[in-house]
């Protein structure tokens, strides 16, 4: 990164010249219930088509994070308009009411055939001629919390609309055929609830790990096992924390956690079935028989993990959890106990 996270939060000059549009943009919406939210994307003043160009507004403005999430080889232009100061609480930035994250998906296109990516390049913005708009996803604070609003875009790339039940499209990426899923809102709602014990949704990916502590997965200068446990952390910890949906699961993937039992080194499964053949989650230094592969490994809904968010298996993930485990030089005991 570029940039410190004083520099990214500071209240600047084009803030100052855009308030106004915040102020309306917050009366407008502020009323608002969940069938009366921007019907268009456009409409956010966030993101528009102009001259065969996906182009940020001025009122918002792209960033990256450091670790990303696998989303079936899909590139990602992130913004963000936060209209005031931030607080730092816990693991997690507390953004003020009014505050507006875009997430757009998309993928390279040539000769009009959809292609992976070659690395993890960042666009300001994106042309159309050569690339092809799938959502947009929008993460808006309110007085009562975060909206989650996916967003679909048209065949013709011309603007995008609000899709509240979600979508599927058949796609071809590099000659694999597959589904690609637009998340419903609940989804949305569902993956972004650290805690689904209060339901309470929040930016999973603009928090303070992700523009500092937490190391690039995709880096291969940093070391394998801080690789994988930034790939675990961005793939699973949404549900697999302290207070996540699979806190029965005995897993705590979050980067901070350094107990191994609940990391899935030497744990025995808590279920059984396609997902979980072997005895324990992780067995140190044979990828072949952890259950962690297992999962990364598969496209069938009912085992693979994340459970959402993806149709197509993450080669160099799998790879790179695989490496992880390779590393590790333990052994674990038939009979043990998890937590």
């Amino acid at each position: 990164m570029s940039m410190t996270g004083s520099q990214w939060f500071s209240w600047t000059n084009r803030n100052r010249i855009f308030i106004i549009v915040t102020i309306l943009l917050m009366a407008t919406l502020g009323a608002c219930t969940r069938d009366e939210y921007p019907q268009t994307l456009s409409d956010w003043n966030q993101l528009w088509i102009e001259d065969g160009v996906l182009v940020v507004g001025e009122d918002a403005e792209p960033f990256t994070i450091n670790s990303p999430l696998f989303s079936d080889y899909a590139l990602k232009l992130r913004t963000r308009h936060v209209p005031g100061e931030i607080e730092v609480k816990d693991d997690w930035y507390e953004y003020p009411v009014g505050s507006i994250f875009t997430k757009t998906f998309y993928y390279p296109e040539v000769n009009g055939e959809l292609t992976r990516y070659s690395n993890h390049s960042t666009h300001t913005s994106v042309t159309l001629n050569d690339h092809r708009l799938l959502e947009t996803r929008v993460l808006y604070k309110e007085a009562s919390g975060w909206v989650a609003l996916p967003y679909l875009w048209n065949e013709a790339q011309t603007k995008a609309r609000l899709a509240p039940t979600g979508s599927s499209l058949p796609l071809t990426l590099d000659n694999e055929t597959f589904v690609y899923f637009v998340p419903d809102q609940n989804q949305c709602a569902s993956c972004h609830a650290w805690n689904h014990t209060t339901g309470e949704i929040r930016p999973l990916g603009a928090k303070p790990a992700q523009f500092g502590s937490m190391p690039a997965w995709q880096n291969n200068a940093i070391r394998v096992e801080e690789r994988a446990r930034a790939y675990l952390d961005v793939s699973c910890a949404h549900c697999h924390n302290a207070e996540g949906a699979a806190d029965t699961s005995g897993l705590d993937l979050v980067y901070a956690n350094n107990d191994p039992i609940s990391l899935g080194i030497c744990k025995p499964a808590v279920a059984a079935g396609p997902g979980a053949p072997y005895p324990f989650d992780i067995e140190p230094g044979r990828p072949g028989i952890s259950n962690v592969m297992v999962r990364l490994g598969s496209k069938n809904p009912a085992v693979m993990m994340p459970e959402i968010g993806r149709s197509l298996v993450h080669v160099e993930g799998y790879n790179l959890i695989a490496a992880w485990i390779s590393t590790m030089d333990s052994e674990c005991e038939i009979g043990q106990t998890t937590l």
